[in-house]
Order: C-alpha cells, then sequence, then structure tokens
C-alpha cells in the first residue's frame, strides 16, 4: 500500500459528487453520470484486455520454453519433470506413511488405555495435498507431452 490509499468506489462517489454540484439539473446529472460511468467502465476493460493479453503472451513464451526443454537430449534439461515426480513422491511416502502409522498407533492405544473414543490426532496434510495435486498437473502435463510426441 502506498502512501494514498485510494478505492476505486471513493473515486466514482467523488465523481459523482461533482456532478451533482455542476449540474443541478437531474435530466443533465444523469446524462454526465451514464458517461462517467461508461468511462470508466471502458477503463476498466482496457485495463482487463491488457492483462489479458499480457498473460496470454507469458504463456505462450513459457510453451515455446517448455517445448525447447522437453526436446532435449539431455537429461538434465528434459528430465527434470520425471526427477522432482520421483522426488516428491519418495518425500510423500518417507514423511506420511509413518507419520500416519504411528498416529494412528498412539490413537488407538490412547482409546484402548481411556477407554472412551478420542479424536483421531490431525494429520496436517494440507501442504502434502497441494504438493501431490501439483505433482499430479505436472505429470499430466508431461505425459500428454509424450503422446503427442513433443517430448
Amino acid at each position: 500500500m502506498g502512501l494514498i490509499d485510494i478505492k476505486v468506489d471513493d473515486l466514482v462517489n467523488f465523481g459523482r459528487d461533482i456532478i451533482d454540484r455542476i449540474w443541478p439539473d437531474k435530466t443533465a446529472q444523469a446524462a454526465e453520470r451514464a458517461q462517467a460511468d461508461a468511462h470508466v467502465l471502458d477503463l476498466a476493460q482496457a485495463r482487463f484486455t491488457q492483462t489479458l493479453q499480457a498473460s496470454v503472451t507469458s504463456d505462450v513464451a513459457q510453451i515455446e520454453v517448455n517445448k525447447i526443454e522437453a526436446a532435449s537430449p539431455r537429461f538434465w534439461d528434459s528430465g527434470w519433470r520425471p526427477a522432482i515426480g520421483w522426488v516428491g513422491a519418495t518425500a510423500l511416502f518417507v514423511y506420511y506413511v509413518p507419520y500416519c502409522i504411528a498416529a494412528t498407533v498412539m490413537w488407538v492405544y490412547h482409546c484402548y488405555v481411556t477407554h472412551s473414543l478420542v479424536h483421531r490426532p490431525d494429520l496436517d496434510i494440507s501442504d502434502l495435498i497441494a504438493l501431490v495435486v501439483i505433482l499430479l498437473g505436472g505429470h499430466t502435463a508431461r505425459t500428454i507431452e509424450k503422446l503427442k510426441g513433443v517430448a
């Protein structure tokens, strides 16, 4: 945030107040408000179009880089996606499986000792799930590249 924190709604309301003071006639006010609202919408549409074009340009450039990397005969360039997949899968297995087993054994023991059903411990796997989703998305992209003959 900068020194001046102005919201778009505040600017629009300020513009409407000025229109009300300059043109006391309600018909003229309505016409000026419609023109001002149209101008604000045009500015918003232009900004959205610029942002979308920049995003598309960036995506196309990244696709070209991906094609070049995937076509490389060097493993270091073309093999990073499978490598990160194996590292991610190994980390997932090494971290989650023992953690889940230990938490379950401790929970069952606690329930047995207290003769009551207590809440199962939270396995806190939200970061892990996010990692898996990202890796699966990357793996899917790599599979599609292989099926199309790009990689």
